[in-house]
């Protein structure tokens, strides 16, 4: 009898013993996963809608069960912060102090933003290294080359354009740009946005990953459509 409660002891002993390691083994393996976890936790739960994308957006049409989603950009209003191309031209190297300067500086872009400040009173231009390098015509505003700020801003001032689309193209794409170098979560990268606005403005057209020309009109409703204004388009 003795000899049986010993041997139950010793199996009991041993059942506890693979248990607790198996145990232990789990807590290991839980630890390991616990930054995988944590990715997983902190990662964005959706993507961004369809409709952000050139491709999406132009394949979008009424047969489609979900609507398009709001992109997260800012319009050109807000990025022009209510500058006046009448106005004394702060684009060029103007001090803030000047005719309107204070209260173009008081608004949001340029509190929130201080590179795109900066690029203001700098007189960045247009086809500069910080806006679209690869547009080789040589766009004009009322006081000179085209400069960012002018370009963001009343569209009608620019001028040597093909039409009013190609301008709301310079406009709406000077804000994706400035969306893609300064908005968190923006859909679009800085070097897609110049794909697609020099692409438009030399060659009359940008061409989606899905093989859809977009023209003018079409490109400007899709980079509209990225700042607050979500739309499907077609190709």
């Amino acid at each position: 009898m003795e000899q049986n409660d010993n041997q139950d002891s010793s199996r009991r002993q041993e059942g506890l013993g693979t248990h607790g390691h198996n145990r232990r083994r789990l807590s290991r393996a839980m630890l390991g996963a616990t930054p995988l976890l944590m990715t997983l936790h902190a990662s964005p739960l959706k993507a961004a809608g369809a409709n952000c994308m050139p491709s999406g957006w132009a394949s979008g049409n009424v047969s489609r069960h979900d609507g398009p989603q709001d992109c997260g950009g800012h319009s050109p209003d807000y990025w022009s912060g209510g500058y006046d191309p009448t106005h004394a031209s702060l684009s060029r190297n103007v001090s803030a102090q000047g005719r309107g300067g204070g209260q173009l500086f008081n608004s949001a872009s340029f509190h929130s933003h201080p590179e795109w400040r900066l690029a203001v009173e700098s007189g960045v231009l247009f086809d500069s290294n910080y806006g679209f390098p690869g547009v080789s015509r040589g766009f004009q505003e009322e006081e000179g080359d085209l400069t960012m700020i002018g370009a963001v801003s009343a569209s009608v001032f620019v001028l040597d354009v093909q039409g009013a689309a190609e301008r709301e193209v310079i406009r709406y794409g000077t804000a994706a740009l400035l969306n893609a170098k300064y908005t968190n979560g923006y859909p679009l990268s800085e070097r897609l946005v110049r794909d697609i606005v020099t692409d438009t403005l030399e060659h009359g057209y940008y061409e989606t990953d899905g093989g859809d020309r977009l023209y003018p009109e079409q490109v400007y409703r899709f980079l509209e459509n990225t700042m607050g204004l979500p739309s499907w388009g077609s190709a």
